[in-house]
């Protein structure tokens, strides 16, 4: 860049974008764009330069930011004034975590599994049991479920009428009943 910066006769950098430090930036993505020419040539390329913990989460945060500026006017974002005017009081300055926001798709496909656990777990009423079930003892796929009993479900924490149901329940659906 600063090479591109030294050059002249119109070949350096065009213009620069600095939102890691303006004076107010709806929603708090920071980033950096440079508008240049490419080297011996009029074709206008962006550089941007994001912070690590936004580029992490740049699918997500485009996405509501499509949706965000839908309410722009007069350079003022009015769904994000509303909510700050409104809401700021609740939620202080908490940072929120972002699921899913990787996007690849080994990870859909995980989350598209997960979505199918949880709602299983939800409509058999046993969705408390998600945290101990997925996350503490890795039972993350349907199809692993068959392996468990209600002897194992009670030693992972399972009362013993939620075990019998739970049992019963993925019976119920590797026969394809579902219910």
């Amino acid at each position: 860049i600063e090479i591109l910066a030294k050059q002249g006769g119109g070949q350096g950098i065009l213009r620069c974008k600095d939102r890691f430090n303006p004076e107010k930036m709806p929603f708090g993505y920071r980033d950096i764009l440079i508008n240049i020419y490419c080297p011996n040539s009029k074709i206008v390329c962006e550089i941007q330069l994001h912070h690590k913990l936004f580029y992490q989460h740049k699918k997500v945060s485009h996405a509501l930011y499509k949706k965000a500026r839908l309410f722009e006017q007069n350079e003022t974002n009015l769904a994000y004034s509303y909510a700050d005017k409104h809401n700021r009081k609740h939620v202080g300055d908490r940072v929120y975590k972002v699921d899913g926001a990787a996007g690849d798709q080994k990870q859909q496909d995980e989350k598209e599994e997960d979505s199918e656990v949880i709602r299983l777990l939800r409509e058999w009423r046993l969705d408390h049991y998600s945290g101990k079930l997925i996350d503490e003892f890795g039972y993350t796929l349907v199809e692993d479920w068959q392996a468990l009993d209600e002897p194992k479900l009670q030693t992972m924490g399972f009362k013993e009428g939620e075990a019998k149901r739970f049992v019963k329940k993925v019976q119920d659906y590797q026969q394809g009943s579902g219910r």
